[in-house]
């Protein structure tokens, strides 16, 4: 694919597509669908049946209302993209199900607006990801917009599977005796650090707590949210790619690490510039061989 070509690319998923696309050369983004599930689709809460005043951004708005109408088909259809890049990301944090059936993502659009307090009391409930209910509803929708968009949409489909990366930048996998014998002498030291602040300031009960179990520093609380949602994550993907006929782009998270320099901050699903680099010379390598360099 030569630079000067104009590639058409949609995406329907989060920033690791969206971000990847700064990678890929001439790419024009549009749509980006971004915070709205799967789920929506089989029963959308309406347009515009809340308010979208909290929220600071017309991308913000744009994508809470389009979570109410489950837009996400028909902008993806309605642009004609020559690539359209699936991730599954931002079902991380499940959706809310209403009383008449409807179900809203509890994004962090939605979180802006206070739906933790607004959706209980209109009777609403949240259904977090990873559970049994979440992945059967789950699968039916996602099914549902795939099936419409591989029967009307001529767009090479690229499934942008990543685990969340479990370590920061630069630092290497470690494993047996010696890597786990220094991370619980780590672990001792801290939480002899803690213990005897906690002396210091008369709390025995934490003292004692803290000593058999250390607190975990940030590092440890993000690697542990990535192996939690990696094994969550598992049997959605297995799905996904039973579903999407187009090209599967895999990595794990030993081949990933988190970006102490992504714009968007610190996360496990936020990646260092050479994993998106990767990704997008995959996807145009792709584009080539399926191809044969025109778009």
């Amino acid at each position: 694919m030569e630079d000067t070509e104009q590639l058409q690319v949609a995406v329907f998923g989060s920033c690791v597509s969206r971000d990847t696309c700064e990678y890929l050369p001439s790419a024009d983004v549009a749509p980006y669908v971004a915070r709205q599930s799967a789920i929506v689709h089989l029963n959308p809460a309406g347009a515009r049946r809340w308010s979208d005043e909290a929220l600071n951004s017309a991308f913000q708005a744009k994508m809470f209302n389009g979570d109410m109408e489950a837009d996400a088909v028909e902008r993806l259809l309605e642009a004609e993209p020559d690539v359209l890049l699936i991730d599954l990301v931002d079902e991380r944090r499940g959706v809310w199900v209403f009383p008449d059936g409807t179900y809203l993502t509890n994004s962090v659009e939605a979180f802006r607006t206070g739906v933790d307090d607004w959706a209980p009391r209109e009777g609403g409930r949240l259904i977090p990801f990873g559970s049994d209910e979440h992945f059967r509803l789950w699968s039916a929708g996602f099914a549902s917009v795939m099936r419409r968009l591989q029967a009307e949409s001529s767009a090479l489909t690229f499934f942008i599977d990543l685990d969340w990366a479990e370590l920061i930048d630069d630092v290497n996998p470690s494993h047996g005796l010696v890597a786990f014998g220094g991370r619980a002498v780590r672990r001792l030291r801290r939480g002899l650090r803690t213990a005897l602040r906690d002396v210091r300031e008369g709390d025995y009960r934490a003292m004692l707590r803290d000593l058999c179990v250390p607190p975990a520093t940030e590092r440890e609380k993000l690697r542990r949210e990535a192996r939690r949602a990696n094994r969550q994550f598992r049997r959605y993907r297995q799905f996904a790619q039973s579903r999407i006929d187009g090209v599967h782009i895999r990595r794990q998270a030993d081949d990933l690490r988190m970006s102490t320099a992504n714009q968007w901050g610190t996360a496990p699903y936020h990646y260092r510039a050479a994993d998106y680099q990767s990704i997008a010379d995959e996807i145009v390598n792709s584009i080539e061989r399926k191809k044969g360099g025109f778009l």
